[in-house]
């Protein structure tokens, strides 16, 4: 129901989890789900922060507030602790959390980890255009603009899917739209 077109539909089965004790982390993170669904990042992150003090949070759990953050565009240190935590705690042999982190150091000006992170990242995965959005990301804040651009504009298309890496190259691209004009220099930033 809830990547359904009714995702209100969702929000009775929620409650009737949260009351009981034994599914209430399972129904926070519904929760935050649904309501990244319905881009509600902030609401979402408060809920997936609560979820990340629980003795029992996995890696997962923080890999999503770390990338949900990226979302809200608020407070860049926090998401890079996040997804720093989810790293550590999968001994950085997860794509996914290699992914959230390098995207996350990039966008607090930590290109250098940004860069290590993602060859790591880059080892364990094939997808290219993750490594469009951490390289878009890079340039973005090197001030490249035109570049960022071309490489947001190579992460493959995917359908409706508010958190996904495409979405959040749309949400960059938005922004450097409402930016400063790009710098006309060439390029032509090639395949991953």
């Amino acid at each position: 129901l809830i990547q359904s077109d009714h995702p209100a539909d969702a929000s009775p089965y929620i409650d009737s989890l949260e009351s009981a004790d034994s599914g209430k982390l399972t129904a926070l993170r519904l929760r935050a789900h649904w309501l990244a669904q319905q881009a509600k990042y902030v609401d979402a992150a408060a809920i997936e922060k609560q979820i990340c003090a629980q003795p029992n949070a996995s890696p997962a759990d923080c890999n999503d507030l770390g990338w949900t953050l990226l979302f809200t565009r608020q407070n860049p240190a926090e998401a890079v602790s996040a997804a720093e935590k989810a790293a550590e705690l999968t001994n950085s042999t997860n794509a996914a959390i290699l992914h959230t982190l390098a995207v996350a150091q990039a966008n607090a000006g930590d290109l250098k980890n940004a860069i290590s992170t993602a060859y790591k990242f880059s080892a364990l995965s094939g997808d290219s255009g993750e490594m469009h959005t951490i390289f878009g990301l890079i340039f973005e804040q090197l001030g490249f603009t035109d570049w960022a651009h071309s490489y947001y504009s190579l992460v493959p298309h995917e359908s409706a899917v508010p958190l996904s890496n495409y979405s959040f190259a749309q949400l960059r691209l938005s922004g450097l739209q409402n930016s400063a004009p790009a710098s006309n220099s060439s390029h032509n930033p090639g395949a991953f």
